[in-house]
């Protein structure tokens, strides 16, 4: 299995950086959002939320950030300085359009015991290789695992949130047991983890 920390590529530019939590999740994504800068690489965020509640949650993650906030429905192309929140009762994906990244709404069908799951919207961000970086934070159960470890074995740098940092430590620990995780990190490094993998180093992709 893959362990250990992942080396940079100098030559892969960041487009998409796929965020997947569950419980503790809002709060962990509010304090990453906090610290980002308002010039970054698309965010898109599938947060395990009960029915109803996704408008709300982009409404409170704009209050926390500089980028701009907004429920992903479907359609959406993937721009820079823009955060996209899968919405609740339908898969999220990521599919390539003549270089362009769209956002596609699925089949509402549960995978993992979620829809959205975070496994089905990470694995389709493997068509991105290098060019995308996947977290996964807090939150009970196995969801996201096995996407992230298929993102990682495409060439996107993986990070997991380290256990003292989480509210519950399901996800992060089944991903980081798979060889999923090339870094653990604590929450309060992850948004530092980030910056330094795309703007820092010439990883800014447009």
């Amino acid at each position: 299995m893959l362990k250990g920390v992942q080396n940079l590529d100098q030559e892969a530019k960041v487009r998409l950086i796929a965020i997947g939590a569950s419980t503790g999740g809002i709060q962990a994504i509010e304090k990453i959002l906090f610290a980002l800068p308002k010039e970054f690489p698309c965010i898109v965020i599938v947060q395990h939320i009960l029915h109803g509640f996704t408008d709300l949650l982009a409404e409170q993650l704009q209050q926390k950030s500089r980028l701009i906030v907004q429920v992903a429905h479907g359609g959406e192309s993937v721009e820079r300085n823009k955060v996209f929140i899968a919405d609740h009762g339908a898969q999220l994906r990521v599919k390539l359009e003549q270089g362009r990244i769209m956002l596609e709404r699925g089949e509402t069908e549960k995978c993992s015991g979620h829809s959205p799951s975070i496994n089905v919207f990470f694995s389709s961000c493997t068509v991105l290789g290098k060019e995308a970086i996947g977290v996964i934070l807090t939150g009970m159960g196995e969801d996201g695992a096995d996407g992230l470890l298929a993102m990682r074995q495409a060439g996107a740098y993986t990070i997991g949130q380290e256990e003292k940092s989480c509210i519950v430590y399901g996800m992060p620990k089944a991903a980081y047991l798979k060889g999923a995780v090339a870094c653990q990190l604590p929450l309060d490094k992850i948004a530092n983890e980030l910056i330094f993998r795309t703007k820092e180093r010439g990883l800014y992709g447009k």
